[in-house]
């Protein structure tokens, strides 16, 4: 998806992550975060549990997250074709230093939760999640200062400090409920 700004956005925020595609080049991608243009295969939908989206992540997004890390665990694959454009609609409410700090929050939280969903079954999966979790935590300084030399802009910046307060603000319970307003 690429954004068409509704109203004239501040330059930096052009550039955040909430705004940018995940991957640039045509090809098999690790993972994929959400499904703003994405084709699934016949037999993803025949061999998946229903119902696909869960409905704990209506109020919070993520649920297209979730299914697609739960098909990655039933052995399916992900690619990513550069030159599938989508454009988006962000209107203006959506480019503030309020909306892009809980989506970024936001984004933390669901990182964590799905992580922990997807490591349920193996017995230190929940120990490796907070692992993953302290370590980004303990990088979020330095990948702070990183992205202001790069960017120059602090909003930008923050953006690993947000996503590794989200994880921590999931580990105890936190759950940023972005989509109960659908104005927001």
């Amino acid at each position: 998806q690429m954004p068409v700004f509704d109203g004239a956005p501040v330059e930096n925020w052009k550039s955040h992550p909430v705004f940018k595609p995940h991957y640039n080049e045509t090809g098999p991608v690790p993972r994929l975060y959400s499904s703003g243009n994405l084709t699934i295969g016949r037999k993803v939908l025949s061999e998946m549990p229903q119902p696909f989206l869960d409905l704990a992540f209506n109020f919070t997004g993520g649920g297209d997250t979730d299914f697609i890390a739960r098909a990655m665990d039933r052995g399916f694959r992900t690619a990513w074709a550069a030159h599938a454009i989508v454009r988006e609609t962000v209107p203006e409410n959506r480019v503030s230093w309020d909306w892009i700090q809980k989506r970024a929050l936001r984004n933390g939280e669901l990182s964590a939760r799905i992580e922990h969903r997807t490591r349920a079954r193996q017995g230190t999966g929940r120990a490796r999640t907070w692992l993953h979790t302290g370590l980004l935590a303990l990088a979020a300084p330095l990948r702070f200062l990183a992205r202001l030399a790069r960017t120059g802009s602090l909003l930008n910046a923050l953006y690993p400090v947000h996503i590794a307060l989200g994880r921590i603000m999931s580990e105890f319970g936190y759950k940023n409920e972005q989509y109960r307003n659908p104005r927001d």
